[in-house]
């Protein structure tokens, strides 16, 4: 999907207070989502890599923290080893 908005997030959602993030596709990959409810989760920030989207926040009920990522990984070996690699170093410092 080349564009997600509010109004198409909620038709899939179905739950009044929702937020999401969204990567819109590229090539033949559909794009990528992560939805949430607002009255469960707090979502501190968002970003968005070529092949990834994540989250970092926390659970409301439990005050647990988390990261959330949500990877579309090419097929191509040379490609699949260099997401890997960012998404490490990225996480690196949260270990």
């Amino acid at each position: 999907m080349p564009i997600c908005d509010d109004f198409l997030c909620k038709s899939w959602w179905g739950v009044a207070n929702h937020a999401f993030s969204y990567q819109p596709s590229v090539g033949a990959s559909g794009g990528l989502l992560i939805a949430w409810d607002t009255n469960e989760v707090e979502v501190w920030t968002s970003g968005s890599q070529e092949h990834a989207l994540s989250i970092h926040g926390r659970f409301l009920r439990t005050n647990e923290e988390f990261y959330l990522f949500n990877i579309y990984a090419p097929c191509e070996p040379r490609a699949k080893q260099s997401l890997w690699g960012s998404l490490s170093a990225r996480l690196l410092p949260f270990v």
